[in-house]
């Protein structure tokens, strides 16, 4: 029986996958970034971006010697797992868990704590004092994912649609409808197909200008930040719960939103720091914490 040698980890959102290779005793030897990974609205596509990564981080290792813990979103969907589990069955033992479910154990480890990750979309989840898991949000895009970078984005287009029709009642700025008119197009067909085919990473895409905007004081973006960091600080607030864990902030969206949620929850929010979902997938792979999504065959170190 091949010698375990490696922990391949893997962060997988709807914007993109990043991976790396580590030795058992978490050094990295290699990294990866590859395209959208979530299981439930691209199964295929989420399999293939993992494996992508594996290419370009495996070098000389082999899978025989390797297990893979991944976190990666939409994994509660059904079937999911097996079919994860099924993709990956040459390692020596594969792991699988949300997204949110790796960054909040990037976070707190073994430690009670509850961590929102706010990026694409929105998604909280807590280890409560026993130990207990428990995820809110993250229901997906578009019921799903209150305030986040694609809920963002939609709202965005459709504030600028009601700019192009002259039914708007509210003012944005010219520099902002220029940036969206840049992504959309500049007529109807050109709209309608950037609308036909765009993702909820392709709403997202937009977001940056929003912020930008809304710190310059236009009314629209302005106006949706806060309506973003409304819908966010309430799930924060379940998610915190009545034993008031603390709240850490993960995901793209954390430190432009962290200010503005600071002043929301107060003193329940901890200090943004970096939070490493990878570390979150390491950890899951020694066994401090199990995969939200066990295999029979789950390989133990100790073995």
């Amino acid at each position: 029986m091949p010698k375990l040698r490696f922990i391949f980890v893997v962060d997988g959102g709807a914007t993109k996958t990043e991976a790396e290779l580590r030795l058992l005793d978490g050094t990295v030897l290699a990294a990866a970034r590859t395209g959208p990974c979530n299981l439930y609205q691209d199964a295929q596509a989420a399999i293939a971006s993992v494996r992508a990564a594996w290419v370009d981080c495996g070098g000389g290792a082999s899978a025989s010697e390797t297990i893979i813990s991944a976190g990666i979103a939409g994994s509660s969907a059904a079937g999911a797992p097996a079919l994860f589990h099924s993709a990956f069955a040459e390692f020596a033992g594969s792991y699988l868990s949300g997204d949110g479910y790796t960054a909040l154990v990037g976070a707190f480890g073994a430690e009670p704590g509850a961590l929102l990750s706010i990026g694409t979309g929105v998604v909280g989840c807590r280890f409560d004092a026993v130990g207990h898991y428990t995820q809110l949000g993250g229901w997906g895009f578009p019921v799903g994912d209150l305030g986040g970078g694609a809920w963002l984005g939609l709202h965005l287009v459709g504030a600028w649609l009601e700019h192009l029709d002259g039914s708007a009642t509210e003012a944005g700025s010219p520099s902002l409808w220029h940036a969206v008119g840049l992504r959309l197009g500049s007529n109807r067909r050109e709209i309608l197909a950037w609308l036909r085919a765009v993702r909820p990473d392709g709403f997202a895409s937009l977001v940056p200008d929003l912020l930008r905007e809304a710190d310059a004081g236009c009314d629209v973006a302005l106006r949706l930040r806060g309506e973003a960091v409304a819908h966010i600080a309430r799930l924060a607030r379940a998610i915190s719960g009545e034993q008031l864990l603390p709240v850490a902030l993960s995901g793209g969206l954390a430190a432009a939103l962290e200010p503005h949620l600071r002043a929301e929850l107060g003193e329940r929010l901890q200090a943004l720091r970096r939070i490493s979902p990878l570390d979150g997938a390491w950890r899951i792979a020694l066994g401090e914490r199990p995969a939200e999504f066990p295999l029979a065959r789950d390989f133990a170190l100790s073995q």
